[in-house]
């Protein structure tokens, strides 16, 4: 099993065998369902299994506008604490479909949730500068001209 630790992204891919063997998988959902203590050649129908903690759970099923179901899973182990994942199935590069390995794309929820919070941090303090901005220009200018009218008062 081979996993992607140089992603930046809370994203990558996970492909499994025609059997459901995990081939590869990215770091994130490795690390939440613990499958370096696991042995070799798990299999994805395995981790569905509430018996052995952590394991997975399905949430829900949505279908974009564009067709695409999206699947949500979530792993939750021994104190019940729980991390969100979706997935999406992504079309094989072979064109040989019955030995090629099924591909997935899966997202960190958390990772996404917290990466929304920086944009709305960002997003905010962008408006508040902006407010800042407009409002020490509009004290300038207000000032300005009481400024130049005292001046043409003293000056005459």
């Amino acid at each position: 099993m081979q996993s992607k630790r140089s992603n930046p992204f809370p994203g990558g891919l996970l492909v499994l065998s025609v059997e459901g063997e995990i081939l590869e998988a990215p770091i994130f959902f490795m690390d939440a369902l613990r499958l370096q203590e696991r042995e070799e050649g798990v299999s994805i129908y395995e981790l569905f299994d509430d018996q052995q903690v952590p394991f997975l759970t399905f949430d829900r099923i949505m279908r974009r506008p564009n067709g695409i179901y999206e699947f949500y899973v979530t792993v939750i182990d021994e104190s019940d604490r729980k991390l969100g994942f979706r997935y999406w199935s992504v079309s094989p590069s072979q064109p040989q479909h019955s030995t090629a390995p099924i591909t997935f794309y899966i997202v960190d929820e958390s990772s996404l949730l917290q990466a929304q919070e920086w944009q709305r941090r960002r997003l905010r303090r962008d408006i508040l500068n902006d407010v800042r901005m407009t409002l020490s220009q509009y004290v300038r200018h207000r000032l300005t001209s009481i400024r130049a009218l005292s001046e043409v008062l003293r000056d005459k």
